[in-house]
């Protein structure tokens, strides 16, 4: 029996990748049960290119994609539910590879790498830090594969929905969270976050500079 996937995807004005990104799911080869696309008040075409595509589309007037993933996941009728963006693209056998980890009855979720969707140095190195620095991924919503646990709030935190991205429902995932060496998306690097490289370079520099001069002196 194929189990059922359920996909939650919050969105604000992301006309620009929306489409590919649910072109993709819909496209898997492992076939989703439902695409909820959660719309936290875009005033582009996000919501129309939306409903061409996703079988549930929710407008909400509150920018908050915790919530909007809580809206989603609240809804939702699969066992196991996939947390996407709209900015991210995944190949088409992602969630078939993804299910296959489930066969061990201790794993509670299952997740990948990240490659820019736009690739140049910059968004490359974003993402291999990202990749690299975040091994346990309790922080990467993109692409987040789970099996529904028994509660009522999957992102609340002492009752209010918090801001931390998904690691509320980290803490409510009773099992082992994969992240597969065979699963990765292709996603959007803004270009503030490629210059946070930068940042990242320039201070490390500056770090070791300090620190050869200290032993020089």
């Amino acid at each position: 029996m194929i189990e059922k996937v359920s996909c939650v995807i919050p969105a604000l004005n992301e006309e620009q990748f929306i489409g590919e990104c649910l072109k993709s799911l819909r496209n898997q080869t492992y076939p989703l049960y439902e695409i909820i696309v959660v719309d936290g008040g875009s005033t582009d075409r996000t919501v129309d290119i939306a409903k061409k595509f996703a079988d549930k589309v929710i407008s909400v007037p509150i920018r908050n994609a915790a919530l909007q993933r809580e809206i989603g996941c609240k809804i939702a009728k699969g066992d196991f539910i996939l947390l996407a963006d709209a900015d991210t693209v995944f190949p088409p056998d992602w969630v078939e590879k993804a299910m296959k980890y489930f066969v061990n009855p201790d794993v509670a979720a299952v997740t990948g790498d990240i490659r820019p969707l736009k690739p140049n140095i910059l968004s490359s190195i974003n993402c291999w830090i990202r990749n690299v620095l975040t091994p346990h991924l309790t922080q990467r919503a993109c692409s987040f594969l789970f099996k529904r646990p028994p509660t009522d709030s999957l992102f609340a935190i002492d009752g209010h929905i918090s801001k931390l991205d998904i690691y509320p429902l980290r803490r409510r995932l009773t099992g082992k969270v994969i992240k597969a060496k065979d699963l990765f998306v292709y996603t959007d690097v803004p270009v503030e976050q490629q210059f946070q490289v930068v940042g990242l370079f320039a201070a490390l520099s500056a770090l070791a500079i300090c620190v050869a001069s200290f032993y020089a002196s």
